[in-house]
């Protein structure tokens, strides 16, 4: 329903006015004669459009268009007058008037024609109303966006306009980027030959591309971006218009060479390092793991873990993993695992559990450590320490063997006498002095053996 303000000091023609303009049900009429009055009524109401005669008593048509145009009313304006004058016709519309209509002695033409000037100039305002509203919306929802989205005219290649995240991305004031060329945010011009080639394919294609740029800020920084790039079609003009919308990827990018960098840290461990869900399926298998347990990383990967657990060991590695998916990280815990060939190897075992970004625990990682030469030298070691204790009591045995028989000689040497004796006296001390020698060497390999026990055999 479109409301509307009739004002002439003619009452008989704002009767015949009412009639007319009511007589199809989509327009209200309220008429009134005195232009003092109808400007209270338009303060205090709500009209789609004013039809005002021209010559009135107090006030006439033009003073009361003056005083809505200074007040900055876009109201639809009609002069409706007995008045012909050409000047008075320019004047209206230089000031604002959306029509000028003569009065006639054709009432249904000339109510006719009214009519449909109303139509035309309230269905305009409401258009202009609601495009301003369009976009007023559009604008809030672009400044709201963290991308920033550029439009471009693809002929001349410059930027007509632009929202607020341009200052933030690229440095530059709205007013101080519109009317650039866009090459002003590329970094060379093989990059923004490469965007045009890109722009004038969606232009006959008429499809939008997506692709990544080095861009430039105004301080000179180059950055990574993404682009999603779209020809619009306008509907005056004869041409499209590109829009371009554009993402600072350069966290993203940081956080890829991040991501691949612990990934190459992993892939060139010695230690088998291996992933897990919050189910226990393995999702990572690093080269280190294929070369410790045999299997590949596509063999194992979305299974269950419980392939490298020997039987005796089931229950230990579940109860150890409840506990990580609590939150709590095993270290340095030595258990064993099967490779793909059955054999049990001994390893030193570490899991921690993995968080997301919101600190809830979506797996774990665990690291495993092969420590079978460990084992080995351990081994070697013990059987090392056996054989010196070994030693040394055959040393003290020896020892005792020795001086027991030669006590016995010496005392049937002394018996007999004569130069036999003292020669084989002679010889015996000889060989006495050789023995303490020896224990001399024992009560030393005694102070050995006991360094060796306090500090490598503990």
């Amino acid at each position: 329903m479109i409301s509307v303000l009739f004002i002439d000091d003619e009452l008989a023609l704002l009767a015949l006015a009412k009639r007319y303009l009511e007589s199809d049900h989509d327009i209200t009429c309220t008429t009134l004669s005195d232009p003092l009055i109808a400007l209270n009524h338009i303060e205090n109401g709500e009209f789609d459009a004013i039809i005002s005669d021209y010559d009135m008593p107090v006030l006439d048509g033009i003073h009361i268009l003056k005083k809505l145009r200074s007040e900055d009313s876009k109201i639809p304006y009609i002069i409706f007058t007995g008045k012909g004058r050409e000047e008075v016709a320019m004047e209206a519309l230089n000031l604002g008037a959306s029509f000028y209509l003569q009065k006639g002695s054709e009432p249904a033409t000339q109510f006719a024609e009214l009519r449909n000037m109303i139509l035309q100039s309230v269905n305009r305002m409401r258009a202009e109303v609601a495009e301003k509203k369009s976009y007023t919306l559009l604008n809030t929802i672009l400044s709201s966006l963290d991308e920033t989205v550029i439009i471009v005219n693809p002929i001349t290649k410059k930027i007509e306009d632009c929202n607020s995240t341009t200052e933030s991305m690229f440095g530059y004031l709205h007013a101080g980027i519109i009317g650039n060329e866009i090459s002003i945010l590329h970094t060379d011009i093989d990059n923004f030959h490469k965007f045009e080639m890109m722009t004038e394919s969606a232009l006959l294609k008429s499809d939008f591309f997506q692709t990544e740029f080095s861009m430039r800020r105004k301080n000179g920084e180059i950055f990574p971006t993404e682009h999603f790039v779209r020809p619009i079609e306008q509907e005056k003009g004869g041409y499209s218009l590109i829009v371009s919308i554009i993402r600072d990827i350069s966290e993203r990018k940081k956080a890829l060479e991040a991501r691949f960098f612990l990934a190459s840290i992993v892939e060139s461990s010695s230690d088998a390092i291996i992933g897990q869900n919050s189910d226990g399926g393995i999702y990572s298998w690093n080269y280190a793991a294929e070369r410790l347990y045999g299997y590949k990383a596509e063999e194992v990967i979305g299974q269950p873990i419980d392939f490298l657990l020997p039987p005796e060991f089931q229950d230990e590695f579940h109860e150890i993993y409840s506990r990580v998916m609590q939150g709590e990280r095993i270290e340095s815990f030595e258990t064993v695992r099967l490779t793909k060939n059955g054999m049990k190897i001994p390893i030193l075992l570490t899991i921690s559990p993995i968080f997301d970004s919101n600190n809830n625990i979506i797996g774990s990682s665990s690291i495993s450590h092969d420590i079978t030469e460990q084992y080995k030298v351990e081994d070697l070691k013990q059987r090392a320490f056996d054989q010196i204790n070994k030693n040394y009591e055959q040393l003290a045995i020896l020892n005792d063997q020795i001086r027991n028989p030669l006590a016995v000689i010496v005392a049937i040497a002394d018996i007999y006498g004569g130069d036999v004796g003292e020669k084989i006296i002679y010889q015996a001390r000889e060989i006495d002095s050789i023995i303490h020698k020896l224990d001399e060497g024992w009560c030393e390999s005694e102070k050995v053996r006991s360094f060796l026990n306090k500090h490598y055999n503990s």
